[in-house]
């Protein structure tokens, strides 16, 4: 089980908006909040019904992109059926609504829906509630969920706490245009390629087409790197570990793929591949089947594509990709916890698990049903390899720290700049940006 490291000694300034957000809980205690014995004002003590005065219950958004739609779907309109006197109301992140500024203010919503990717920004500052107790009093068995959604967030914390309930599981997928394939006499990509069997097929379509469509485009080099499950930093020593073995076979992969004719083409990948179809092979994640579902909503042909499993590591390495989870974290800024986290343990019920299946999300519980129903609600996935999504080896993260984002920026800037921009050579690139990221980790740990 991974630990997370407490709070730093130090309030750390963010540059990027993906970094502002580790600040969003200054003076919140975590595992300090226990659910009192009394229901919540307005409320009673069954899991079954609701609030007998309307009440108002906020859902943050940060991470883990959700539409309107998705929103009053999945969320809204069963949640306000279940609890009629509920209001469930969303606050997304954005310019006077970030994290810090709800908090200043007292406004934080009471639950929040993210990523498990981004956790380290909400538990840096002890935000999440321990919800334990409230799981043991409401009868919630965590045997229903994919062991991997569970182990996921037992990682979180090292005192056994539970800070947050799952949602949904993203997942990687390996998107390809079947016209183009045909059209070079190419065979179309099975499940269970790896990387580079996936990067040799790119080559021919580079080679077959001279550079007039992009054969494969990765997603960035960081978010490509995170399904390699690479480490960025050693949680025992905290020193940098970009200038190792599996970050330069990773740079040179990655630098492979980008030196394929048409392969330097720069734009709105989503335009790219649905609209203007000038995209051989793309590896990205699931939230790509809404885009198809809205092209096929305005009349567009999306016959053109199918998909199959993300390419898995060869050699010595995971035979998988990461574990990434949408999560419901319960505020421990809430005045209203245990509404709100009868609000979470229902979005992860059997009744709303099957409308997050049928809209093209991955279940987080252990059954068959709900693998049946996936994607069944989005016509643009009919006849399509979907079931992939369940073909693929999912593993845990590596240990996460609170230093990966600042050196996953560094990385980043010595691919693209470093080696593509500038024509570095891998080995001083990495060596360079290993240097770079240890003196940046020293400065945060003062």
């Amino acid at each position: 089980m991974r630990s997370i490291l407490g709070v730093q000694k130090k309030a750390i300034v963010f540059a990027s908006l993906a970094l502002l957000c580790s600040s969003m809980f200054v003076g919140c205690s975590k595992g300090e909040q226990k659910p009192s014995a009394a229901p919540t004002p307005g409320t009673t003590a069954s899991p079954d019904t609701g609030p007998t005065e309307p009440v108002t219950i906020k859902v943050f958004q940060q991470y883990a992109g959700i539409t309107d739609l998705d929103f009053n779907y999945w969320m809204k309109e069963p949640v306000e059926k279940k609890f009629p006197k509920v209001t469930l109301e969303l606050v997304r992140a954005g310019k006077g609504t970030m994290p810090v500024e709800l908090l200043s203010t007292g406004e934080y919503p009471d639950i929040t829906f993210t990523s498990s990717l981004n956790m380290l920004n909400f538990t840096d500052l002890n935000i999440p509630a321990d919800v334990s107790e409230l799981i043991k009093k409401y009868n919630v068995d965590l045997n229903k969920f994919q062991p991997r959604a569970v182990n996921e967030i037992k990682s979180f914390s090292s005192k056994n706490e539970i800070l947050a309930m799952p949602f949904s599981l993203n997942f990687g997928l390996l998107f390809y245009n079947k016209n183009i394939f045909e059209r070079y006499g190419v065979p179309y990509p099975k499940d269970g390629m790896t990387l580079e069997e996936t990067i040799a097929i790119a080559k021919v379509l580079g080679a077959a087409s001279e550079g007039k469509i992009a054969a494969l485009e990765p997603n960035s080099p960081s978010r490509l790197g995170i399904s390699r499950l690479l480490p960025k930093v050693d949680p025992k020593t905290n020193k940098s570990l970009l200038n190792t073995e599996p970050w330069k076979e990773y740079f040179d992969l990655y630098q492979q793929i980008r030196s394929i004719p048409g392969n330097a083409t720069s734009g709105n990948l989503v335009n790219r591949f649905f609209k203007d179809q000038n995209v051989a092979m793309t590896l990205t994640y699931g939230g790509t089947f809404g885009n198809s579902e809205a092209y096929h909503q305005e009349g567009a042909d999306m016959s053109f594509w199918d998909v199959a499993t993300f390419p898995i590591q060869s050699g010595s390495g995971p035979k998988g990709i990461e574990t990434e989870e949408r999560l419901l974290l319960l505020s421990s800024t809430s005045k209203n916890k245990e509404l709100a986290f009868k609000i979470m343990n229902f979005l992860s019920s059997q009744e709303v698990q099957e409308l997050v299946a049928k809209r093209g999300q991955v279940s987080v519980l252990n059954d068959t049903k709900t693998k049946e129903l996936f994607g069944s609600e989005l016509p643009s996935l009919k006849g399509k390899n979907i079931q992939a999504a369940f073909k693929n080896v999912y593993n845990a993260n590596p240990t996460p720290t609170r230093y990966d984002k600042e050196v996953e920026l560094i990385a980043e800037k010595a691919m693209n700049t470093g080696v593509l921009k500038d024509k570095k050579d891998i080995n001083t690139a990495l060596r360079e940006a290993d240097e770079e990221a240890n003196k940046k980790i020293a400065e945060l740990m003062k």
